[in-house]
């Protein structure tokens, strides 16, 4: 990386800054460029960044290797640059408090789009030299431009979500550039050209290019988000290769493995259910290993057929095999099934040391000892330094799909991973074809494995027009376990209300009879007016089922008083007092805002209430929940 004209201003006659501390400690300009790019070569080293960029590079502009270098070091150099804009003397007089006297034309004290600015001029810089000799040709010209456009771009956004990019040309051709940069040699002389006219040809593949940006973006913010860290609090962040040898082995002890193996070698006889997870078990497996070299694996097997433990042999078996897998990821559709899970993974694995749950309602578990850096540990679980991590539907897809800076922390880790999804169905099939288009592209640029689940799966692969991924179906013949008696006659309905009359039912069975009626026909939006009204315990968590329902097609509403109902059922939250928004948001992050509800006279929910009174009175510092065992465990944990 050449940034050797950047080292000379930054070493100029006036010093810059970066950060303040409250203490008014200031930190270098340069220190910060330096520390940011330290800590991305660290995660370069980590994750193969370099192969994984570069793989990237070539998929998205079809160019050779000469090229493919050229652009990945302008990759790089997005990295030193991102924060170049604080030398703008007035970011510096106004959040330094460090007054250059230099006058300027600059208007503002911000430095995002600065920073893209300048980029693009050294970039551009560079490129004029090559077009003066005529050595570039147009097609490779075309692509380096595109290519220092978007950069820019990512650079703008780093202290923000991504958005378009309607506004981005005008904010960068708009921005003034300090006089201290005259003279050095870096700015692009000429004005900022458009990215110019481009032939069919030209064009890269737009989904790589998208995750080409997303990566940079991921990196770029993470990378900045730990140098700042670093120097405010003076803790050095430890970014830890993942991989462990002795990952599995409780797991290979226990005692339904050693049943499995003595099955499988003719030592043991099973019968019943236990035969046929058996089965299953030993074929996925069989049809995994012979099938290494795919990207994405199918599994549609009955309810019951013991998903999760093949899912955990599956992963480790990709995990020992590969030196380029660093990482396992069980997605799943709501937190129900996400804590039965993590039951299930106490047997085999060390919770807060082996696997990480991340849905924003568990508790942070960490490992026994008298003093626990709480900020540490939640960086742990933020950026999914982990082995293995049980997340969400929504927060994977937030990751893959989503513009927000929180949720694209999280892409880096993805890369080198196995990623287990169970039951997606849950997503109308209307977006089918392009969820698992999306897959097959991330599986093949970012070395990422799919396990996918389903005991309704539909043959995702025959939805694309094109060869994208390679695709394995680990059971050949799916009907021979469907069709089993114990599998087919194990779920069975219910018709005792139909048996009744409308008078003889309950004002629970007459509401929840109603609620599912609705259910056979498709809304838009669904009103609820005091959801658990007259229901007990056993009738709401069936009416929580049926909303599951609701929600996968559409949108439900819930008016109600209750903010406990609110924090247990709801994703997003709208508090109105006297015609007056108090809170508008993501429920988990608005609702534990206790001082102002009680400031205003509104009951909080009880949860993050025992949380708050814990802070506040006894100076105890715990988190967040939605379960009281987990305030409970919480509590035995660290209090």
């Amino acid at each position: 990386m050449n940034n050797q004209k950047m080292q000379k201003l930054l070493n100029s006659e006036h010093t810059y800054y970066a950060h303040r501390t409250d203490s008014n400690s200031k930190e270098l300009l340069s220190d910060h460029l330096k520390l940011t790019y330290r800590y991305y070569e660290k995660m370069k080293k980590t994750k193969n960044l370099e192969t994984i960029t570069k793989s990237i590079i070539k998929e998205t502009f079809s160019v050779e290797d000469k090229l493919t270098e050229f652009i990945y070091n302008m990759f790089e150099e997005a990295i030193y640059y991102h924060d170049i804009g604080k030398i703008n003397p007035l970011f510096q007089k106004n959040k330094m408090d460090n007054d250059l006297k230099i006058k300027t034309e600059v208007i503002d004290d911000t430095h995002a789009a600065l920073s893209a600015r300048i980029y693009i001029d050294s970039e551009m810089n560079e490129i004029q030299k090559y077009e003066e000799k005529n050595i570039l040709p147009k097609k490779e010209r075309f692509i380096i431009r595109y290519v220092a456009y978007y950069f820019g771009y990512v650079i703008s956004r780093h202290h923000s979500d991504l958005e378009d990019l309607m506004h981005f040309e005008k904010a960068i051709q708009n921005k003034n550039i300090p006089n201290c940069f005259k003279g050095q040699d870096i700015l692009y002389e000429k004005q900022l050209d458009r990215i110019g006219d481009a032939t069919k040809e030209m064009m890269p593949d737009a989904i790589s290019l998208y995750i080409l940006c997303k990566l940079l973006y991921s990196v770029l913010i993470t990378a900045d988000f730990y140098a700042t860290y670093e120097y405010m609090t003076g803790h050095e962040i430890n970014i830890e290769d993942c991989k462990n040898s002795k990952l599995f082995d409780k797991y290979e002890e226990s005692e339904l493995m050693k049943h499995i193996r003595k099955y499988e070698k003719g030592k043991e006889e099973i019968e019943g259910i236990n035969k046929l997870r058996s089965d299953i078990f030993l074929e996925t497996e069989k049809n995994l290993l012979e099938n290494l070299d795919n990207d994405i694996f199918y599994i549609e097997a009955p309810t019951g057929a013991g998903k999760t433990n093949m899912a955990i042999n599956l992963a480790k078996h990709i995990y020992q095999k590969s030196d380029s897998i660093k990482a396992i990821n069980y997605i799943f559709p709501f937190n129900n099934i996400i804590e039965q899970t993590a039951s299930v993974f106490d047997e085999y694995f060390i919770n807060g040391k082996d696997y990480i749950v991340d849905n924003s309602t568990t508790a942070i578990i960490t490992e026994e000892s008298e003093q626990i850096d709480y900020e540490a540990e939640y960086l742990k679980v933020a950026f999914r330094q982990y082995p293995i991590t049980i997340t969400s539907h929504v927060n994977l897809f937030d990751t893959l799909f989503g513009t927000g800076k929180e949720a694209n922390y999280g892409l880096y880790s993805l890369i080198g991973s196995v990623i287990v999804i169970d039951e997606i169905q849950t997503y109308s099939n209307e977006i089918w074809k392009e969820i698992i288009y999306m897959f097959s592209k991330y599986s093949k640029l970012l070395n990422i494995k799919f396990i996918i689940m389903s005991a309704t799966l539909p043959r995702l692969d025959y939805l694309l027009n094109e060869d994208v991924a390679s695709f394995c179906s680990l059971i050949q013949n799916t009907n021979k376990y469907y069709e089993n008696p114990i599998f087919k006659d194990r779920v069975k309905l219910n018709f005792d209300l139909l048996n009744k009359k409308i008078s003889e039912l309950s004002t629970s069975e007459k509401y929840l009879f109603y609620v599912f009626l609705k259910t056979l026909f498709k809304f838009d939006v669904v009103i609820f007016r005091n959801l658990y009204f007259n229901l007990d315990k056993n009738n709401r968590r069936n009416l929580k089922n049926i909303l599951s329902i609701f929600s996968s097609n559409g949108k439900v509403v819930i008016i109600e008083d209750n903010l406990d109902v609110l924090y247990e059922v709801t994703d997003k939250v709208l508090v109105i007092k006297n015609g007056s928004v108090l809170l508008n948001g993501d429920t988990k992050e608005e609702l534990i805002n206790v001082s102002l509800l009680l400031n205003n006279s509104i009951v909080p929910p009880t949860l993050p209430y025992i949380t708050y009174l814990a802070k506040e009175n006894k100076n105890v510092k715990l988190f967040y929940h939605t379960d009281i065992r987990d305030i409970i465990k919480d509590i035995y944990k660290h209090v």
